[in-house]
């Protein structure tokens, strides 16, 4: 058997949505292994699983497309803030492109690329990472659930699809507490921590039903800057304003201008921030807890078409 080699080539969502800046991707069945022993014996006799929740985690620079699919406010079919319903009426296809040995790629029309292809999918975004002077990068999930009828995630060799693009890059933008602006921000990370409920029933083996139980948001800021140590203060300071954005940059030049309506801005108006350590270098770890500001709203918005303000 000859050695294989294959690449990230692109998520195309059912409503047409592709996502080509894939920078990491790990397609799993997810199986729940069984064994079993003659009874008194030194080996098993008997090997299988009795379920598989199939899922494929993968990050991605394309920020604003992920977010774009997330936001309630797009289109009445959208998401859900850190989640997106991607059944979409179709099915969600990932694709493999298959090297070339003792060459570059294999030809797109060749059916030797690998196509694993979800009927039922749900898309979760986990985390975002800005950092400077590098590119901001998302992490997502998308985990699949049976139809009745055919197995959740399928692998076959199919000709190639998917044009290839580079959409947008974004990278580290700036974070205001309270009305002040965070000067020496080194870099951020946004994480919803959510808690994702997989259901099995009736000896089904694969998941029945996907949803979110709950999350709790919170963003991590490195800041050079020793005095928020003193500022913030040994027990916290309530939120009653926090901004932070994803700069996008701009092809053939750099960063686009504040005041164009393409960068992504982060609201927040209520948790508690904490400065959690200084090193000796002046940096300071500050953790910031979101919250709802009322009982019936989220605990942030965002918008991928603003400016810098």
């Amino acid at each position: 058997m000859a050695t294989t080699v294959f690449y990230p080539h692109a998520i195309d969502f059912a409503d047409g949505d592709l996502i080509t800046q894939l920078t990491n991707i790990t397609p799993a069945y997810n199986f729940q292994d069984v064994i079993e022993f003659s009874s008194g014996d030194t080996a098993p006799l008997w090997s299988g699983s009795l379920s598989s929740a199939p899922a494929i985690p993968f990050t991605t620079r394309q920020c604003k497309s992920i977010l774009d699919l997330c936001d309630p406010f797009a289109l009445p079919t959208r998401g859900k803030v850190v989640a997106y319903d991607a059944r979409g009426g179709g099915n969600v296809d990932v694709w493999l492109r298959k090297g070339e040995a003792f060459g570059l790629r294999t030809a797109d029309a060749t059916a030797e690329h690998e196509r694993a292809r979800l009927t039922m999918a749900f898309l979760e975004w986990s985390t975002i990472t800005a950092t400077q002077n590098q590119l901001a990068e998302i992490a997502c999930r998308l985990v699949a659930a049976y139809d009745g009828t055919n197995d959740p995630m399928v692998l076959t060799q199919q000709a190639l699809s998917g044009t290839r693009a580079v959409h947008h890059l974004f990278t580290l933008g700036p974070v205001t507490l309270n009305g002040t602006a965070l000067d020496g921000l080194q870099s951020w990370t946004m994480s919803n921590n959510t808690v994702l409920e997989v259901i099995f029933d009736s000896g089904v083996p694969f998941p029945r039903y996907i949803g979110i139980n709950n999350h709790s948001p919170t963003l991590m800021a490195r800041v050079r800057a020793g005095t928020l140590m003193r500022t913030i203060g040994t027990r916290g300071t309530a939120i009653t304003s926090l901004t932070w954005y994803l700069r996008k940059l701009q092809a053939s030049a750099l960063a686009e201008p504040d005041a164009s309506q393409v960068h992504i801005q982060f609201v927040a108006t209520a948790g508690t921030v904490k400065a959690r350590q200084v090193d000796n270098t002046g940096m300071v770890d500050l953790f910031f807890q979101l919250q709802r500001p009322v009982a019936v709203t989220n605990p942030y918005l965002f918008d991928t078409t603003a400016a810098i303000a």
